[in-house]
């Protein structure tokens, strides 16, 4: 974060993970406050959900197999309830994630004075900026990613309990195309989120000049890298769902073991992804030519802390060099 757009611009798809890792071990302990307070939460819930719909889907399969159709409905409206119950949850959490997250990059960017105490006292301002324009775009997003998660279960119990070289393909194709529709529309959003904090754009605005942004730098190389980061979440969650959540060979301490390591995998993912994110708006803006005034940023930022609300009725943010 302390490059500057020349050599912003000139990173590629390894030099932008060794900076996003350069910046968490740099400010470690900031991420690390951050990690135990939005990130560990959002990972224990995932993995939790896969108990959760393995228990109902496997009692599910087992009223279809002996023509209990009654008992079968009832647990579909539990996995509906608990399914929207944990959306419900999920969002809200990657919404003050992400606002969290937005202010973080931006102290560090414009290199703003900051502690742990004034990211929360921030973080409800910033929440309620993003909220109106994108809940909808994360609300459309989570459900695609956890109605994928839902089935997930019951397509990989009936590829193990009858193997099928058409159904493994359907599977493996649908995962695919989830990872590439999850990790573009994440990334979008994310970068939505990021203009509306940093540019004086708002709403259907704010998305446009994030895919904008997307499209202009170099489309494809961006997708590698978004979806590069969706396969790693995705390898931890059937990983943990194959070893832990449906393996019977195993023991406990072994699972337990196993359990700590995905949930440990799956927060430092999560915790780079969202740096990672964030890092690559500013390589996109330093590669079109466009800059952020630093100075009127730290002031929005700073304002953050305070009652007052910056940037709506306010000048823009940014100019273009």
């Amino acid at each position: 974060m302390d490059r500057n757009s020349e050599e912003l611009q000139t990173l590629g798809f390894i030099g932008i993970f060794k900076e996003t890792y350069k910046t968490i071990f740099t400010w470690k302990k900031i991420f690390t406050q951050f990690t135990l307070a939005f990130i560990f939460p959002i990972s224990a819930l995932m993995l939790s959900f896969f108990h959760l719909s393995e228990l109902l889907v496997r009692k599910i399969h087992n009223n279809l197999y002996f023509h209990d159709y009654a008992a079968s409905r009832t647990k579909w409206i539990i996995l509906g309830f608990s399914t929207s119950a944990y959306l419900l949850v999920i969002i809200t959490l990657s919404l003050l994630s992400t606002s969290a997250m937005v202010y973080i990059i931006g102290c560090i960017y414009t290199a703003t004075e900051f502690s742990f105490k004034t990211v929360i006292i921030a973080v409800p301002k910033v929440f309620k900026r993003i909220l109106g324009p994108h809940i909808w775009t994360m609300v459309v997003y989570q459900t695609y990613v956890q109605f994928f998660s839902m089935l997930f279960p019951m397509c990989i119990w009936n590829v193990l309990g009858a193997p099928n070289n058409w159904l493994m393909l359907v599977v493996l194709s649908v995962t695919i195309l989830t990872c590439i529709v999850c990790g573009l529309h994440n990334f979008n959003w994310h970068v939505s989120c990021l203009v509306s904090i940093f540019e004086d754009k708002y709403g259907n605005p704010a998305l446009d000049k994030s895919m904008n942004l997307i499209v202009r730098r170099k489309f494809w190389a961006t997708t590698f890298n978004v979806c590069a980061i969706q396969i790693d979440v995705l390898l931890i969650e059937v990983s943990y769902y194959l070893f832990i959540v449906h393996s019977t060979s195993l023991g406990v301490i072994t699972k337990v073991i196993l359990g700590v390591v995905c949930f440990l995998l799956l927060s430092e993912t999560i915790l780079s992804c969202f740096v990672f994110q964030s890092l690559l708006y500013f390589v996109c803006k330093s590669y079109l030519h466009e800059n952020i005034d630093k100075l009127v940023l730290k002031g929005h930022l700073e304002a953050y802390r305070h009652r007052v609300c910056p940037i709506e009725g306010g000048e823009g943010s940014s100019a273009a060099v």
